[in-house]
């Protein structure tokens, strides 16, 4: 489990078992050690051919016969879907809505963008099927809620907001934990880091290309001493490294990684210009970590921003102008701008995963009511 819903999703399920629920859990990759716990039932579907878009239909189909047996024999039972991953009466969880957005691919190949368009289509149809009939639509910000309303024509009453948690461990790091981290990055200890954690494939929605404009901009100045680390993965690694290989020999590629904890270790700032995200674990995960980060206003994230930091969102996602600009107020006053976040990233870490679970727990109490509702049925 690797993403904000992945995370989410295991953590609702792990507070449902710690609370002697039954769970049965549909999905593509399930958390193994969490799957051998007792009281829940897990049911892999694989990805034909890896297509995530034959795969989503494949899962609608399962998660449908899944959900159908559970409810012979426990009618109680709540089933709860992931957007279009499931057609369910009770309760979807929606994390994405691709109403609102679309693959950012201009200059990709062809037959990509081709796939992307049919893709799109795809997405949009099982996400308004989906969606319209639950009873009861959460999302993971106003952001999310207000493009289930507008754009799925959704009665505003049947959709309510659980933010996302946070892992209360992933605090500032001590000195030593630092010292480790730039030793695995091989960089100098005195030396500025900023960060960017995201996917580089034909999407630019996380918005890697404005960074990298931004980038340019800055470190034309000799002035200019910060690395930029890249952690993500998608078609488009070798291709960055290549270009980041030509120009800037501070910009480092890693690829994918599991290690965004000692990433973050290393880091100085976090940047995530991104078109659309309709929330942005990478952001709170940062500022949990005492990095400072500056992120699009139009993410979700952005709506827990205090009023204090809010001149560090960026007004346009792809204006490499202005984040260039943020980015130089920030190598004026380091120090400060991480000792204007500290109070942000501890209200962030006060809000943990089990929190976010018992919220969205009440919550679905609260509005189904169930009789008994002992028992879940998820596909992710």
């Amino acid at each position: 489990m690797r993403g904000g819903m992945d995370r989410s999703n295991l953590a609702l399920a792990e507070r449902l078992v710690d609370r002697a629920h039954e769970v049965w859990l549909v999905g593509h990759e399930i958390d193994e050690r969490f799957a051998q716990r007792r009281g829940v039932t897990s049911v892999l579907v694989d990805r034909p051919a890896g297509s995530i878009t034959m795969g989503e239909s494949r899962l609608a189909r399962r998660a449908a016969e899944i959900a159908e047996q559970v409810k012979s024999t426990h009618p109680d039972a709540i089933v709860l879907a992931n957007g279009g991953n499931g057609i369910t009466p009770d309760v979807n969880w929606v994390h994405y809505v691709h109403h609102a957005s679309r693959f950012e691919d201009d200059g990709a190949p062809i037959p990509i963008r081709l796939k992307n368009r049919y893709a799109e289509r795809v997405f949009r149809r099982h996400e308004k099927a989906a969606i319209r009939q639950s009873k009861l639509v959460v999302t993971n910000s106003e952001l999310t809620k207000r493009h289930v309303v507008e754009l799925l024509s959704i009665d505003e009453q049947r959709v309510a907001t659980v933010y996302l948690g946070a892992n209360p461990e992933w605090a500032p790091p001590n000195a030593q934990e630092r010292l480790s981290a730039r030793e695995w990055l091989n960089i100098a200890s005195n030396a500025l880091v900023v960060a960017f954690v995201g996917a580089l494939g034909h999407d630019k929605r996380k918005g890697f290309d404005t960074l990298w404009k931004a980038w340019r901009e800055v470190s034309s100045d000799p002035a200019w001493n910060a690395h930029l680390v890249v952690a993500g993965g998608g078609r488009q690694v070798e291709h960055w490294r290549r270009v980041a290989a030509e120009t800037d020999d501070r910009v480092h590629l890693l690829g994918f990684t599991d290690r965004v904890r000692d990433l973050l270790a290393a880091s100085d700032l976090l940047v995530s210009p991104v078109r659309y995200e309709p929330f942005g674990l990478n952001v709170t995960e940062a500022i949990c970590r005492g990095v400072p980060a500056i992120v699009s206003a139009n993410a979700g994230v952005a709506e827990l921003y205090p009023e204090n930091l809010r001149s560090w969102l960026l007004s346009n996602a792809t204006d490499y102008h202005e984040l260039a600009s943020k980015m130089k107020d920030w190598r004026k006053q380091v120090d400060d701008t991480r000792q204007q976040y500290e109070e942000f990233g501890t209200k962030l870490r006060q809000r943990s995963w089990q929190a976010m679970a018992d919220d969205f727990i009440a919550l679905v109490h609260a509005r189904l009511r169930p009789s008994a509702g002992n028992t879940l049925v998820a596909t992710q």
